[in-house]
């Protein structure tokens, strides 16, 4: 898989402060994520891993914040997929100002669809690319869309429930942009699948992928 390079050294200047409203690190949070990013500049990537793991966020940026950051080293570690639910929670929780969401979808998109390509060459299915639904509802065409003869698709990350629904969808990438959004979300929200078992515990999946083509046949 690709490594997605993050500027980490310009983050680290902008930690402690955010452009939008109330969006600021508590102080002492502050220093330490500076710290942290100074051991990760330096080569030390898997203390400076750890040690955001259990830093105490005192407020919801503070926890958006050290996702998003712990997304980032992820994603440019030896192990880039660990980064994807990081990255993910930290959207979900609109907490992040503009520049760092950029980067975190961006970062996100590229994880995703990396991964999701190199599944399908390989024919692995056991991690990224979703299991089969046993209920799949198509999407609409949008009627604008089929009028001017758009096509393209839509790739959403999403959770299975144990009860085998859907949850926590992210638009991760789509083409053009926005276009099919909406009818994708719709139809992914109301598809089914079974939900793992291990030692007669039902549970559900994290972070599967899928992609809807929509294409006039």
């Amino acid at each position: 898989m690709n490594k997605i390079i993050i500027p980490l050294i310009a983050l680290a200047l902008t930690a402690c402060q955010s452009t939008a409203p109330n969006k600021v690190l508590s102080e002492s949070l502050g220093i330490q994520i500076k710290s942290i990013y100074q051991s990760y500049n330096s080569g030390n990537k898997l203390k400076a891993i750890n040690a955001a793991k259990v830093l105490k966020p005192q407020t919801p940026y503070d926890k958006a914040y050290i996702n998003y950051m712990l997304g980032l080293m992820f994603s440019n570690s030896q192990e880039p997929l660990k980064g994807m639910p990081y990255l993910k929670k930290a959207l979900l929780s609109n907490e992040l100002n503009k520049p760092n969401n950029q980067r975190a979808h961006q970062a996100l998109s590229t994880l995703v669809t990396n991964a999701y390509y190199e599944s399908k060459a390989s024919n692995n299915l056991k991690s990224l690319v979703s299991r089969k639904p046993i209920v799949r509802i198509d999407p609409h065409y949008p009627i604008d869309a089929a009028r001017n003869g758009i096509e393209g698709h839509v790739m959403m990350s999403f959770d299975i429930l144990p009860n085998g629904s859907i949850d926590n969808i992210f638009i991760v990438q789509s083409s053009p942009q926005g276009v099919f959004d909406n009818e994708a979300r719709k139809a992914l929200k109301r598809w089914k699948y079974l939900p793992k078992k291990i030692d007669d515990q039902v549970t559900g999946y994290k972070d599967q992928t899928v992609r809807l083509d929509f294409t006039l046949d």
